[in-house]
């Protein structure tokens, strides 16, 4: 009798074992075809959308980490369409191929003929042009840059926050799936429901839009961002060549408190690495929740960095490139001219 159930307790361990291998196999396979799905159709080409306008120059505009491009074009242009030309950037929508980015800005410029291109970047979106601007070649093709305006802009992780930091490094680890990235989305519609402050001129249902765009970037994309972002320092990027050749200068634009990166630390390695004095300028009306690469909700003060306009709103001071620390007591931190 105790052979046989100890026959009849193996059998049913087997076949427990099994039925377990069995839906294990199952749910790899079940979610190796949901990942596929969620890959199919995704570019990870980048994309310039561009309006040709008449006018002397081109403003071409960079979207920092997580935002839809083509959503902040459409939001974006009617802010600054009296510019004249108007370029702006979409990252792939998986992976982050930067020989795709530089081929399609090319492109782009090719389009205006090369006219003196103003260039906003936001957040990611600096680090990504000094990466790519610190090649001469590119620079060449690319043609005359008239001004730099760096928006919240990331010199590297070291700017980050705590949170910020632990959030990339949970993203490094784990791998493009469908779990992943439905996690990704869900973490990402978080603030789908804060309200945003925002410029009168610019309609809550732009932000809402906007918002709502970036949360359903797909993790792959996402990663692809992370793993630059992580990888790359502007103190170990060469921009001496490009801060020599930027005709009017470089600002930094930054609210009176960014919760997401280190401004002031920031805008101290934009201005070594350039070797040029940057002009750094604090929004004052840029409030909490927008405090951080606030020109897609508050698009005048990006306008007024492109075009050299000093309405009393703003806080300027300039940052010498030779500057070692930045702090209130230090003398070299003067006021603009």
């Amino acid at each position: 009798m105790t052979h046989e159930i100890i026959k009849n307790s193996e059998r049913i361990i087997k076949a427990g074992t099994l039925i377990l291998g069995a839906l294990s196999i199952a749910a790899v396979a079940a979610e190796t075809g949901a990942s596929v799905r969620d890959q199919r159709g995704r570019s990870n080409k980048a994309e310039v959308v561009s309006n040709i306008r008449p006018g002397e120059y081109a403003t071409f505009t960079v979207p920092g980490y997580h935002s839809e491009g083509h959503i902040l074009a459409r939001n974006l242009d009617r802010h600054f369409e009296d510019m004249g030309t108007t370029h702006y950037a979409v990252h792939p929508e998986r992976g982050f191929s930067l020989d795709s980015i530089r081929e399609e800005w090319l492109k782009a410029r090719a389009l205006d003929g090369h006219r003196p291109a103003r260039i906003y970047a936001m957040s990611m979106g600096g680090l990504l042009v000094a990466k790519i601007f610190s090649d001469e070649g590119f620079r060449r093709e690319f043609g005359p840059v008239d001004k730099l305006v760096l928006d919240s802009a990331l010199s590297g992780k070291k700017d980050l926050s705590v949170k910020e930091k632990i959030a990339m490094g949970f993203a490094t680890v784990l791998p493009v799936s469908h779990t992943t990235n439905k996690l990704y989305h869900l973490l990402s519609q978080e603030d789908l429901g804060e309200e945003i402050d925002h410029a009168p001129e610019v309609m809550p249902e732009e932000v809402h839009e906007r918002l709502g765009a970036s949360a359903l970037i797909n993790f792959s994309a996402g990663k692809g961002q992370i793993l630059f972002m992580r990888r790359e320092y502007v103190e170990n990027i060469p921009l001496a060549g490009f801060g020599a050749e930027i005709e009017r200068g470089t600002t930094y634009l930054a609210s009176t408190c960014d919760t997401v990166v280190d401004t002031e630390r920031s805008v101290t390695v934009y201005a070594k690495s350039l070797k040029q004095d940057v002009e750094y300028r604090i929004d004052t009306l840029r409030k909490f929740t927008s405090a951080h690469a606030g020109g897609r909700e508050r698009p005048q003060g990006a306008k007024d960095a492109l075009l050299d306009q000093y309405p009393e709103r703003y806080r300027i001071r300039t940052i010498r490139h030779l500057l070692s620390d930045l702090s209130p007591d230090n003398p070299d931190l003067e006021p603009a001219a």
